[in-house]
């Protein structure tokens, strides 16, 4: 469904009186419709590769030795572009100052 002129003006309207008011609202609710945009991203690289894994062994099983082959470097460089534009994070690490000096004779709780 299409927005008509005079809907998206008062979008508009609405968005700039928002950021005027509450810019931190503003920052907070556009970081989530990027974080969606970016989840979505990766899992279309996830599925172009997932596919031509799937490809690849597909040919490989059929004799298709060079199309295999093709296949399979399709989902090598699909896969590097990936980490590439979403570097995995850490999910989990120590807080500078409570990590165990090693040689302590400190030991966890």
């Amino acid at each position: 469904m299409m927005l008509s002129r005079w809907e998206r003006q008062s979008l508009q309207e609405i968005e700039q009186h928002l950021q005027a008011e509450d810019p931190r609202l503003a920052v907070m609710l556009e970081r989530a419709k990027s974080a969606r945009t970016r989840r979505w991203l990766r899992r279309g690289y996830d599925a172009v590769v997932v596919l031509a894994v799937l490809l690849a062994g597909l040919c490989l099983a059929l004799g298709e030795v060079g199309s295999g082959f093709a296949a399979g470097a399709v989902a090598v460089l699909v896969f590097h572009w990936r980490r590439r534009r979403f570097p995995l994070r850490r999910r989990w690490a120590w807080p500078s100052d409570t990590r165990p000096v090693p040689g302590s004779d400190e030991s966890f709780p």
